[in-house]
């Protein structure tokens, strides 16, 4: 899968188009270099995509879709328990369900950088009171845009989005 690439960059995917499609796959260690340029995801796209491929040490390097859909990333990464890479989240407008469940379980994630500018909805990243990285490292980083200071920009479920133990840090 080392470079690989399977739509055109900035295109949209559309439907479910990614579905569980390694969804379990023991023998998965490496996507890395697997390029996703979309840069608008639709509801689905890519839910479940990598969910439980329990050796995956290393996702794609840059997630780089700003527009995402319902769901779409969805249990991407649930119980991935090897990945020890977190991902560049570029997305600004997030759907709901967008991030649910998204790294849970993954318990050597200690870092994630999300790009985006705008307030981040509670319901992108909570389900059922599951939040999108429940069981990741019990200290890590979260880098966020400083508009997102939850200080002034109060955000209700604060506690679950930002993952027990972690220090979030702000870039201008």
């Amino acid at each position: 899968m080392v470079g690989d690439s399977y739509v055109t960059e900035g295109s949209t995917i559309t439907g479910a188009t990614f579905l569980d499609f390694l969804k379990a796959n023991t023998n998965l260690v490496d996507a890395y270099n697997l390029e996703i340029p979309m840069l608008s995801v639709a509801e689905n796209a890519y839910k479940s995509m990598f969910d439980s491929c329990t050796n995956l040490k290393r996702g794609p390097q840059l997630l780089p879709a700003t527009n995402l859909g319902k769901t779409c990333y969805r249990n991407m990464f649930y119980n991935c328990a090897s990945l020890e890479n977190a991902h560049v989240l570029a997305a600004t407008k997030l759907a709901q369900g967008c991030y649910q469940r998204m790294f849970y379980g993954c318990a050597k994630i200690n870092y994630i950088k999300m790009l985006g500018t705008q307030n981040y909805r509670d319901d992108a990243f909570i389900s059922d009171g599951t939040n999108w990285c429940g069981g990741v490292a019990a200290s890590g980083e979260l880098w966020m845009d400083k508009s997102l200071n939850p200080i002034t920009n109060y955000t209700s479920s604060w506690n679950k989005i930002v993952p027990a133990g972690w220090t979030v840090h702000y870039v201008e």
